[in-house]
């Protein structure tokens, strides 16, 4: 990503801040251990960019659900050690939806 053309879409369409983040179908697609990898890269990524960038960009990371141990680590390492704003939730990963007591302890943490 070019900042130098993004300040200039921000300025015209009077954009201050993004809030950067991964959107659907997220990062699940069966394997924990890929997942895992995949949750720490986009999100090591997205923390490089916001800090490069800090008065135009904020990073909302991804988390590898549905597996809650991973995605715990995964919350304290983005907190202490990235810096993030916040964490993205998919309405479901492959059928394990934020309702599901499974994913009880992330959403408690």
């Amino acid at each position: 990503m070019e900042c130098g053309t993004t300040s200039a879409f921000y300025e015209k369409m009077n954009i201050k801040k993004s809030f950067i983040s991964l959107s659907s179908p997220h990062i699940y697609f069966g394997d924990n251990e890929q997942t895992k990898n995949l949750a720490r890269s986009v999100n090591y990524f997205g923390a490089t960019l916001a800090q490069k960038y800090p008065d135009k960009f904020n990073l909302l990371a991804s988390l590898p659900l549905p597996n809650t141990e991973n995605s715990i680590a995964e919350i304290k390492y983005d907190v202490e050690t990235l810096q993030v704003s916040g964490f993205t939730l998919p309405t479901n990963t492959l059928g394990t939806y934020l309702g599901n007591s499974q994913l009880d302890p992330v959403l408690m943490f």
